[in-house]
């Protein structure tokens, strides 16, 4: 039954593809308010615990990639026996049916969308993982928001590790992949990232002449073409090709996979070159998001104006600066160019503020044939993975909110237990939440509405909670009982669940088993560097969550609580809560550089840098007070007091005022930053503990531990509309 079906929390819609391993539905999520493309596997399936474990490891792997032209997954698992994979829809079209109804392109136009293809192909080969079916059909293009191909490619499914034979969810025995397009090595089982590369060389010739390189009749003609017929040259087909594609091609098709391309950018960046001699690095790039340190050719592929591009925050945006930029702090900067690299961009990027990247993001379906699909629009759906359309972004530098001397309380609302910490996405739109208690959890909390999206749960006692500059991961520290040792558990917050930990190398308090990890920071220029305060160990550990291991260790003053960096990442401030002073880190070298007096008994606790890098505030829980910084000369400049027991402080976007929550007082103050003077005092819940601001600066979270609930302040005022 289709037209109204109930899935779990979807109802779908229209069946849009059919395969051997499921099917693909048009489908409105009800819980998340969107429609989606939702792959919904045979119900035989899930009754092999191999193929499960299978389904689950290979769904994670996908759900990794990170690329602009690859189709992200919203979420995957199983309902009411049923495997299912859940993928955003797009309306679209396939590079097959282009080529039906238009014929072969223009020289130009292949080289564009071929190289936006390499560039996922790229990604894909430096996390291990191989296509193995690149085809047109899985070459999806999208022109809604510009006149030129935005292009992605679709249909992960049969991916596999990048080395040996083919073992993956496909039928053990069957050679995937579509026989006009595959690598002569394939029809031994044999796979590696050089069959990509072949397979593409086959597109780039089609494009280009608008048929396969070999057309000949039955499987055994075709396999032998593929294995001992020269690759066909392009110009010969048509000598408006201009000649230098016969030797590209030739090198994508070579028999021998150690003759290909080293790389699918080395491809592409020599099929650019012989419609741009005299061009080689066009502007109008989409820049590689994966791996951290991408080809520098293969950010220069051209594709569409559409693509989503990495803006930088310009530290003259509103409120900026609170004073002229100290050493250490961010340059100015414009706007970053399409290809990563800063001045103008050659083509108009679309723009949307930004902690970290902008990008579109990931993924094509998983495994087995996952389609996601294209819903054709105006045509009969075509089965094939669905793809990915980034929300068009609005076109001026980014904005933040106008922060208030005086909020308002939106609204207050329960959690699950106790929510000790929170973290808010860069979104602007979760809230994460660490839950103690009985039932330690991840709670995710919607901010607009208050109310409780999912509880992860936490294998121990969880304290504190951040987000890796892009969002797409979480850190909460937590003390393993089975261990006897602190860790910060990570998690994927598009799948929501724990998916590894990271141990610092530092114990437990014995007498109480509490976690003593307190504030820690994650850098915002090296997603791969955490900065972990341990208390009673007096180190700071500089943690790296793909090693899952620390990197270094850095001698502090007793009982370190907090951590906080400066937008370049450069410089770290920490608070030793007894000693009653700052140490300053040059994070370049991991070595203390310095101390910051502050008072003895006053107990530093929390301490945030402003977004000029110009300030930093710390609170001191028992002198009751706010102490300002100088990160110039690091030099106090005035301290402000505070209700009792402040414990948590937050700067707004625009600089211009903090937040801070005292926990004794159960009360939120909101200080200028102008005039040292607090210009509001809010009444929060029993034992409020922390607060978390918007990255737009329009709202903050309070978690209230002892009410076991979460307030919203409306703290900010968004500027008006262009």
């Amino acid at each position: 039954m289709v037209g109204g079906e109930e899935f779990g929390p979807y109802r779908l819609q229209r069946l849009i593809g059919r395969g051997g391993m499921g099917e693909v539905f048009q489908a409105y999520d009800v819980g998340q308010d969107r429609e989606v493309a939702v792959k919904r596997l045979l119900g035989h399936m899930a009754d092999d615990p191999d193929f499960r474990k299978r389904f689950q490891r290979e769904s994670r792997a996908a759900a990794r990639l990170r690329n602009p032209h690859v189709v992200p997954i919203h979420t995957y698992g199983e309902i009411d026996g049923r495997l299912f994979i859940d993928m955003r829809l797009v309306n679209g079209c396939d590079l097959e049916r282009l080529l039906l109804e238009e014929g072969r392109l223009a020289p130009e136009r292949a080289v564009a969308i071929v190289g936006q293809v390499a560039n996922a192909l790229e990604s894909a080969h430096h996390a291990g993982l191989v296509h193995r079916d690149v085809k047109p059909s899985n070459i999806l293009l999208d022109r809604d928001f510009s006149d030129e191909d935005f292009v992605y490619l679709a249909d992960f499914g049969i991916t596999r590790a990048s080395t040996g034979r083919s073992t993956s969810l496909t039928a053990s025995h069957v050679v995937v992949g579509s026989l006009q397009y595959m690598a002569p090595e394939q029809f031994d089982g044999v796979s590696g990232p050089a069959v990509d590369i072949y397979s593409l060389g086959c597109v780039l010739f089609q494009c280009l002449t608008g048929v396969p390189p070999f057309e000949v009749d039955g499987l055994p003609s075709l396999m032998k073409a593929h294995t001992e017929s020269a690759p066909p040259a392009p110009s010969e087909r048509c000598r408006e090709i201009p000649a230098g594609f016969d030797d590209v091609v030739a090198r994508a098709m070579a028999k021998d996979p150690a003759d290909r391309y080293a790389s699918a950018a080395e491809f592409a960046k020599d099929a650019r070159r012989v419609v741009l001699p005299h061009d080689p690095h066009p502007t109008g790039g989409t820049r590689v998001l994966d791996p951290p340190e991408p080809d520098t050719e293969l950010a220069d592929l051209p594709v569409s104006s559409s693509a989503p591009t990495e803006v930088t925050l310009r530290a003259d945006g509103p409120g900026f600066p609170l004073r002229g930029a100290p050493t250490g702090a961010p340059e100015p900067a414009g706007p970053a160019s399409a290809d990563g690299r800063g001045g103008a961009a050659g083509g108009s990027g679309r723009r949307s503020l930004g902690v970290a990247l902008l990008a579109v993001a990931l993924v094509a379906a998983v495994l087995v044939a996952v389609g996601v699909i294209v819903a054709n629009s105006g045509s009969e759906p075509t089965a094939g993975p669905g793809t990915a359309v980034p929300a068009p972004a609005d076109d001026d530098r980014p904005t933040v909110a106008m922060s208030l001397a005086q909020a308002t309380v939106a609204g207050t609302f329960p959690t699950n237990g106790p929510p000790e910490t929170v973290a808010v996405s860069p979104d602007g739109r979760s809230a994460y939440l660490t839950i103690t208690g009985e039932h330690p959890a991840v709670e995710v909390l919607d901010i607009e509405s208050g109310q409780v999206l999912t509880d992860v749960p936490v294998p121990g006692p969880p304290y504190f909670i951040g987000l890796s500059p892009s969002g797409e991961d979480a850190y909460v520290t937590y003390y393993d009982r089975s261990q006897d040792q602190l860790v910060i558990g990570t998690m994927d917050t598009r799948l929501n669940e724990l998916d590894g930990a990271i141990p610092t190398g530092q114990r437990a308090d014995q007498g109480s088993a509490l976690t003593w990890l307190f504030g820690f920071a994650s850098s915002p220029v090296d997603p791969h560097l955490l900065y972990v305060p341990n208390m009673n160990a007096s180190t700071v550990s500089v943690l790296d969550p793909e090693k899952k291991a620390p990197v270094a260790q850095i001698p502090v003053p007793a009982s370190p609580h907090w951590v906080a960096l400066t937008p370049d990442g450069k410089r770290a401030y920490v608070t030793n809560h007894v000693p009653g002073q700052i140490t300053v880190i040059d994070t370049t070298t991991n070595s203390v550089t310095g101390t910051i007096p502050i008072g003895s008994g006053l107990a530093p606790h929390s301490i945030a840098v402003s977004p000029d890098g110009s300030l930093a505030e710390e609170v001191n829980y028992d002198g009751n007070s706010v102490t300002f910084i100088d990160t110039r000369t690091n030099t106090v400049e005035g301290t402000t007091p505070l209700p009792d027991g402040p414990q948590s402080i937050a700067f707004a976007p625009d600089g211009q005022h903090s937040y801070v929550v005292s926990e004794d007082a159960k009360a939120v103050s909101i200080v200028d930053n102008r005039t040292h003077q607090v210009t509001q005092t809010i009444p929060a819940g029993d034992d409020a503990s922390m607060i978390a601001v918007t990255p737009d600066g329009t709202k903050a979270v309070v978690a209230n531990k002892g009410a076991n609930d979460v307030m919203i302040l409306t703290v900010g005022q968004a500027p008006p509309a262009h």
